[in-house]
């Protein structure tokens, strides 16, 4: 699941920047912005109580990582808006990859029901299924999505056309309705790391710059 939100906010930078150059641009200035006085707040907050502490090689490789990863969380905290385009992308992916598959004389892909439907999504996209799922008062709507032909149909197998479509319909549907969920988590999660990121790198310049005046600590 990880690895998917992550796919997923990094694709969300090159379609933001496509939808909105300017944006993206004071994006990107707003990123080295911050990222540079974070970096000058760190050089310069620990000689508070330490005049002859300076930042050695170490502490400068830990604020430009730290600078580094800044710049792309913040690119990325505006980026995740667009998201949603990346949620639709990849389900149509995924319904392609469907489409693929073999198919028998009768035109039905082989050994696929609705139960396979849900199952191969879920087990191929994990963080959209959680998405999804996500919202207690519409948690049963996963359950309800109809991925194979109506119940009056007679239809005992699975056909590769109209099915699949319906599930991919059904989902980016389901997507746009959770898609400001999604984002409001994920420029948490953001908000969060970059919080992390930043109060590493001032804790260890910290402690070292007070280890300067009690060499026992």
């Amino acid at each position: 699941m990880l690895k998917e939100m992550f796919l997923l906010l990094v694709g969300s930078g090159p379609i933001f920047a496509a939808l909105n150059p300017l944006g993206f641009s004071l994006a990107c200035l707003g990123g080295v912005a911050l990222a540079v006085l974070l970096w000058w707040l760190c050089s310069v907050y620990t000689r508070l109580w330490n005049l002859s502490f300076y930042l050695n090689w170490f502490h400068l490789l830990l604020c430009g990582i730290a600078a580094l990863l800044t710049i792309f969380l913040v690119i990325t905290f505006v980026s995740v808006g667009e998201i949603g385009r990346g949620f639709d992308q990849a389900v149509t992916e995924w319904g392609a990859q469907l489409h693929s598959l073999p198919v028998n004389m009768d035109g039905e892909v082989n050994n696929l029901n609705s139960a396979n439907l849900r199952s191969q999504f879920e087990a191929a996209h994990p963080f959209l299924r959680d998405v999804v799922a996500s919202d207690q008062n519409a948690s049963s709507e996963i359950t309800v999505i109809q991925y194979a032909d109506s119940a009056d149909s007679g239809a005992e197998s699975t056909q590769s056309g109209g099915t699949i479509n319906e599930a991919v319909y059904d989902l980016k549907y389901l997507l746009q309705l959770h898609v400001h969920w999604a984002v409001y988590r994920l420029r948490a999660l953001l908000l969060l790391a970059l919080l992390l990121v930043q109060g590493t790198v001032f804790a260890i310049t910290g402690y070292a710059a007070h280890r300067g005046i009690c060499p026992s600590i």
